[in-house]
Order: structure tokens, then sequence, then C-alpha cells
């Protein structure tokens, strides 16, 4: 049998009689909250919604965010949480039980009433019930595994069928918290030192009224790097050259973190090989941080991205956005007012697109079709359309 499937039998066993009650003052008038998301920096963009819900629904309460220290910095400065608690992403990656046991001990002297346990995994509502956290509310993943949530007093169903924010704002509906359509967009939270930054850029770099942002890279974190979410570089290079020849005037910025520096190179030197005015192209790939790209968004007129953490934080910017998907489904990872490009599924299984599961697996990803069958052409003509 499979062992993660073996415990979540001997777990339901264990947890038969949690307390269900949503009317326990742990619930109602909880003194501490936690959030739980270990994952990458668009998933934690994507739990923004649910913060601001709680922080209306518990105006006095504190709000504690548990995250790793890859996407720690996106959180920051988030006005409806009250600190952040991060831990090395290897603790979960790698299995490190020390590091673990550490955690634990941390949480206990928090001494938490309710936590939100958005991974969902049960290694974390564990940790959570370890804690000696009083009420745990989070995702029962259905499947082959079992009942994953079986250590939560709370949970619903979780399937994959929809997007990770309406999952996530629908453990606040469980416990009667109401839902305002304007909480539901995910929100990036910016200094003045960031705005400012971004406005001298604009300025130096003299942007004009089409700037077109392209996020060349991406697809890499602590968990996983998957090449398989990109688009392919000579696809990038091709929509280059037609928006230079038949958008002149345009500005194009190219965006990435430092692991992606390699991809700027290749890009740049394809394009003196075939002596290209590369004037247009401001290249920022690993030269700002995470609020300050999400700044340098806002001045864009448009961002064409995979699905990766820059994808969030274009959206989050609100800045418009054409997102290209691959190998995970759009109807679960992307923003919702994203300008979605995802092929069909072939007639292989083997090969279908998505192929990305509910448990966070890639393994039916065999084949990089997913992303090459998007063409150049078909970004640049809804680039067209939209200017």
């Amino acid at each position: 049998m499979n062992p993660t499937k073996l415990i979540t039998i001997l777990g339901k066993i264990l947890f038969l009689f949690k307390d269900k009650d949503i009317s326990h003052p742990c619930i109602q008038n909880p003194k501490k909250i936690l959030i739980i998301r270990s994952g990458a920096i668009g998933d934690v963009i994507m739990t923004t919604p649910l913060l601001k819900s709680l922080r209306k629904h518990y105006p006095s309460a504190e709000i504690i965010y548990m995250v790793g220290d890859w996407s720690k910095k996106i959180i920051a400065g988030n006005k409806n949480i009250d600190r952040i608690i991060s831990f090395p992403d290897n603790i979960i990656y790698q299995k490190e039980i020390k590091g673990t046991l550490n955690l634990i001990r941390q949480l206990r002297k928090e001494k938490i009433d309710l936590a939100f346990i958005l991974d969902k995994s049960y290694h974390w509502s564990i940790l959570a019930y370890l804690s000696n956290i009083k009420r745990r509310i989070g995702f029962n993943r259905i499947g082959l595994n079992g009942d994953e949530g079986f250590a939560n007093n709370i949970n619903i169903s979780y399937n994959g069928s929809k997007n990770e924010l309406d999952y996530y704002l629908d453990l606040a509906k469980l416990i009667s918290i109401n839902i305002a359509i304007e909480d539901e967009k995910t929100e990036i939270f910016l200094s003045e030192k960031d705005e400012l930054f971004a406005q001298e850029f604009a300025e130096k770099n003299k942007l004009s009224s089409q700037t077109i942002g392209l996020v060349p890279g991406g697809a890499k974190n602590p968990g996983q790097e998957l090449d398989l979410k990109r688009w392919p570089i000579e696809h990038f290079i091709s929509l280059i050259k037609l928006l230079l020849k038949n958008q002149p005037n345009s500005n194009l910025i190219l965006f990435g973190g430092p692991g992606d520096v390699e991809v700027s190179v290749k890009i740049y030197f394809a394009l003196k090989e075939q002596k290209i005015n590369t004037d247009n192209i401001i290249d920022i790939i690993g030269k700002t941080s995470l609020q300050e790209t999400a700044a340098i968004m806002r001045k864009c007129n448009l961002i064409v991205t995979p699905d990766s953490g820059p994808l969030h934080l274009a959206a989050a910017g609100k800045a418009k956005v054409i997102a290209l998907f691959g190998p995970t489904p759009a109807h679960r990872f992307a923003p919702k007012q994203a300008i979605i490009f995802q092929n069909k599924p072939s007639s292989k299984p083997i090969n279908s697109c998505p192929c990305y599961d509910v448990y966070g697996s890639y393994k039916k990803c065999t084949s990089p079709d997913c992303m090459n069958s998007i063409t150049p052409e078909q970004i640049y003509n809804k680039i067209a359309e939209i200017l």
C-alpha cells in the first residue's frame, strides 16, 4: 500500500472524534491567527485576498504569516498581517527533522488559537497539531492518497477544479466570513521608495506610451525547477523582432530574477548576431527587488510572461498581463484578469497539456510541446490588438 495512503487511513482513525464546531471561541474570537503557506512567490501572492478578508473580520486579532525564506519578501509590508515567521525552505524539501522540530517549538511558544493551513499536504496539518494550535482549518485533498486533511478540525474538499484563490476564500466562507467582490483581487504593497524608484526609472529611460514587459525566464524556486513552464527563448527572440519591426516606438523591458541572467545573455547574443538594434530594449533581469520589479511593471502597458512568480507580481500590481500556460492548468493558477494562452491537450495522454496534478507532480509532463505550440505570431497579434 502507498505509505501516504496508509498514514491518511491511520490519521482518520486517530482524529475520528476531533471537534468540528465552528462556533468555538478560538474560531469566533481568536487572539492569534496563523497563516501557513510554504509555496513559491506566486502561491503566496494568491493568498492575499484571504488575508484582507481575515483582517476585516478579525480587526483586533494578531495575524501571523508563516512562509519560507524564498517568498517572505513578497509578503513584507502587507498591511493585513502583523508579523512574519519564516523558515529555511530546505526544512520542507529536504525533510530536515531538526529544523522542523525547532519550528514546532517556536510555534508552541506563540500559543496560537486558529490556523489556516493553505498547503494541501498532511505534513503541515500534523505540524500545526503538534504545535498546540487549538483550531486548524485547511484542505482535504481527495485522491489516491486518501483524505489528507485528517489532522485539521475543519476542511473543505480539494480536487483542483477551480482557482487556488477561490479555494483560499472558501476557507473563510466555511466559518461564515463574508467576502466582498472588491476583496477578491491579489495585492502587493509598495513603499513610497519603491514608487519613487519606478518613477525615476521611467524618466531616466524615457519610457514611451507603449512599454511592453517580457519575462523570458522564471519557473525556478527551492521546491522545483521546470524548464517546461518556460516559453522557448527562440520564441521570445522572434516576438522581440516582431515588436521592434512593427512597433518601433515601443520600449521593451526584460524582467527576471538573478537566476535568469543567462537567458538575457542568450537573447542579446542572438539579436546582436542578427544585427538587430537593441536600443529600445531595457534589461533589468536580476537588477531589481521584487517590490521594485512590481513598481516598474505598473509603468508597462502590457506584460508577457509564463506561469511563474512575475505573472502574479504583475497582476497584483494591476498591470495588464498576457499569461502563457503549458504544463500547469490556467484555471487553477492564472490571475483572473489575465489574458490566457494555453493550447488544448494532445491526443496522446502522456503529452497532454496541462499535465500538473493535484499533488504538485509533473511526472506526466514529458514534452515541451505545451509551450512550444504557442507561437510568437499569436502573441504579437494579441499585443497589437491591445495596443
